[in-house]
């Protein structure tokens, strides 16, 4: 929804029923995360992602992982039109659109890793008023828990060593020189 003056509206959203997990310390959470290795790689599909910025530009990775196994990969170049806040919360909306829309898989539980805490927070709050990319993503994650999923948002804390977070970090560098895809404000706005 657009303005009087083209600025996007921003709308009161409630709790969506996904699970926030932040750990208080990266070494809480890399043991964390190791101790539910097993676990994760036989029943959940790992969504990971990054988010990029140099200069005035962005680049964005995100990975789709069942397993050992990398399903689907996305990178984008987000140019100037895109802000590195908007960036983190844009990064969990592909996950979450490529699970929806691509994932061809029987299992029907996500864990997203991300690396944001501010990220999490807002996703964590209900009766909040947001933007569209967050909207988005809300909207995104009840369409999927009404297909019986289970979602878990996850901090993975950057650069602990843990390789789907290194692999996911790594795209989103690589992201950052790929052609600018498009207008981004269109795809944001």
């Amino acid at each position: 929804m657009e303005g009087e003056r083209g600025e996007v509206e921003k709308e009161r959203t409630g709790l969506v029923g996904w699970k926030i997990m932040v750990k208080g310390n990266k070494r809480g959470m890399r043991e964390e995360w190791e101790d539910g290795r097993e676990e994760r790689e036989r029943d959940w599909v790992l969504g990971v992602n990054d988010a990029s910025g140099e200069g005035r530009g962005i680049g964005i990775g995100v990975g789709v992982w069942e397993g050992s196994e990398r399903r689907i990969e996305w990178s984008m170049n987000g140019g100037m039109s895109l802000t590195v806040d908007m960036g983190e919360m844009y990064r969990v909306k592909k996950v979450l659109e490529k699970v929806e829309g691509e994932y061809r898989g029987n299992k029907e539980k996500l864990i997203d890793g991300m690396d944001n805490i501010e990220v999490l927070r807002k996703l964590g709050k209900g009766r909040g008023i947001c933007g569209k990319i967050e909207q988005d993503v809300r909207k995104i994650g009840i369409r999927l828990m009404e297909k019986r999923w289970v979602i878990k948002l996850m901090w993975v804390g950057g650069h602990v060593g843990i390789e789907k977070n290194e692999v996911e970090d790594k795209r989103a560098k690589e992201g950052y020189w790929e052609e600018e895809e498009g207008d981004v404000g269109n795809v944001l706005g």
